[in-house]
């Protein structure tokens, strides 16, 4: 998924060669997921998830990925917004596609926001995957709207 780092990570040209995926996990359901969802859950480097996602959706992850979970869940304090940072900013710099897995919509607050502004300050490119079909079309809408006004 990722592409080869074009220099080494202590160089002062070193750029960030990942990119971080945003996925929520929808209705919980593994049937509802979109292909796309389905496609970065088996094939991303690394996962990155809060405790709330279903196992049936974590049971879609291959073994051999590199899993990590925040220990995040409504309400319940896990591992602090800048050790997630720290993580993904690490992964990204070498090279590796990182796909960020939670319990809430990937659209919605729960801590998602402060997590992709700073990610986006740094210059790292980030795609907001919708999990589910409605999640899609729901986007398309918002899209729509957002160009009409």
């Amino acid at each position: 998924m990722a592409s080869p780092a074009r220099t080494s990570p202590t160089s002062p040209s070193f750029t960030l060669t990942g990119k971080v995926y945003l996925l929520g996990a929808g209705t919980g359901d593994p049937e509802l997921l979109t292909a796309k969802a389905r496609h970065l859950l088996q094939t991303a480097e690394i996962v990155v998830h809060d405790d709330g996602v279903p196992q049936g959706i974590l049971d879609l992850i291959p073994a051999w990925t590199q899993v990590l979970s925040t220990g995040k869940q409504s309400g319940h304090a896990g591992m602090t917004e800048e050790k997630v940072y720290e993580v993904l900013l690490s992964s990204v710099r070498r090279g590796h596609d990182v796909l960020v897995l939670k319990s809430v919509d990937s659209r919605s607050s729960d801590g998602v926001g402060e997590e992709m502004e700073a990610l986006r300050r740094a210059g790292i490119h980030i795609e907001v995957v919708p999990a589910t079909a409605a999640q899609e079309v729901a986007a398309a809408q918002v899209e729509e709207e957002t160009h009409a006004t």
